[in-house]
């Protein structure tokens, strides 16, 4: 919902408003930049992007495990236009990703790879199969 201002005022933390109030000049980090307008509150570094973050037995030292978020890679679809396997992940379903299986699928969601890249990729072999659950991590 909008608010409808006077004219001549401004939206609390906008460039053009008078000084915020005491407790709010009194914030730390991201938080002032934010009160005092700075573009650069809102730019986030590596570590709040989550994209490293593993569930993996530390113990593990295979290149790719259970706990581990699915890496992407590139594969043929079903009407033979290339994409990726990203692509293939969104939405709120677990992927079973089959590498070259020799029999019929019977989860709701199977991606059947023949890629030698997405084998590469994945250190599969034929007739693995590899569950993606719906965040992206391998189960």
């Amino acid at each position: 919902m909008h608010q409808i201002r006077p004219p001549g005022t401004a939206a609390y933390g906008s460039r053009a408003q008078s000084a915020p109030p005491a407790s709010a000049r009194e914030q730390p980090g991201h938080q002032r930049k934010h009160v005092d307008g700075d573009d650069s509150a809102l730019e986030r570094g590596e570590n709040t992007r989550q994209l490293d973050i593993s569930y993996r037995d530390p113990s593990d030292t295979r290149p790719l495990v259970s706990g581990d978020r699915a890496p992407d890679a590139p594969v043929i679809d079903t009407e033979g236009n290339k994409v990726r396997l990203y692509e293939l992940f969104r939405g709120p379903h677990e992927t079973l990703l089959r590498f070259s299986p020799s029999t019929p699928a019977t989860h709701p969601h199977t991606v059947d790879i023949s890629s030698p890249e997405a084998f590469a990729i994945y250190h599969a072999r034929p007739g693995d199969e590899i569950l993606v659950r719906p965040d992206g991590y391998l189960a």
